[in-house]
């Protein structure tokens, strides 16, 4: 059973330099260049590792002032009404964000056999505010 005042999985897609390989072949890249003494390969891998943590950063930071919330058009139906459910994601900050939004319908809301994930992805500029909706259709009752 869905409850309407919980909040969908919010999370910040991951980037390129954050996958342990890539973040492997950089520092065997730096070793190679010290070893070597490669002085321009040693100061283009301290500049990526410096913009991996940054990014890191940056992805932590990403969802602080970032609010989502729930709402239904009713709270009382039957079955074979439409339902609209309407999730609002807002960014309340100064940098822009892109963020994900997960969210599980289960089957009792869903036409399907199994449950259903939602999945929205959005990059929000500086205050700015979106709206998902999703009709669902309930065909029992008890919802």
């Amino acid at each position: 059973m869905m409850d309407p005042t919980q909040a969908p999985h919010l999370e910040v897609p991951v980037s390129a330099f954050m996958v342990i390989p890539v973040q492997i072949i950089i520092l065997i890249c730096l070793f190679l260049a010290l070893i070597f003494n490669v002085t321009e390969l040693i100061l283009f891998t301290l500049f990526i590792i410096t913009l991996n943590l940054g990014v890191y950063t940056w992805s932590r930071a990403a969802l602080n002032h970032i609010k989502c919330d729930l709402s239904l058009n009713r709270f009382r139906i039957f079955p074979n009404e439409r339902l609209l459910l309407d999730i609002q994601v807002s960014n309340y900050k100064i940098l822009p964000a892109l963020v994900k939004v997960d969210l599980f319908i289960p089957q009792s809301l869903n036409h399907s056999v199994k449950g259903e994930w939602v999945s929205e992805e959005i990059g929000l500029l500086w205050y700015q505010k979106t709206t998902f909706s999703r009709n669902l259709l309930p065909h029992q009752r008890g919802v």
